[in-house]
């Protein structure tokens, strides 16, 4: 509730100000619609999600690959047991 009467009261606030340092929240919102979600999705969001897809793939293949003979091995055994 104080979230939503936050953001009523900044947005009645400046309601009639046209002030660059505070903006409304609708302006906010069309900016930030604008730049991350259409004009620089390609630039900054694409390679994003691929440079988390590669080091899940990393992770995923080194954990496997790690995790297989430590834990076939006696020593990797006793230490999950302790």
């Amino acid at each position: 509730m104080v979230p939503i009467l936050l953001l009523v009261g900044w947005w009645l606030y400046t309601v009639q100000r046209d002030d660059p340092k505070f903006p409304r929240p609708t302006t906010i919102i069309v900016e930030v619609r604008e730049l991350f979600f259409f004009s620089q999705f390609d630039t900054h969001v694409v390679p994003s999600l691929e440079r988390i897809g590669v080091g899940f793939a990393i992770a995923v293949i080194l954990g496997v690959a790690l995790g297989i003979p430590l834990g076939l091995s006696r020593i990797g055994r006793s230490a999950g047991e302790g």
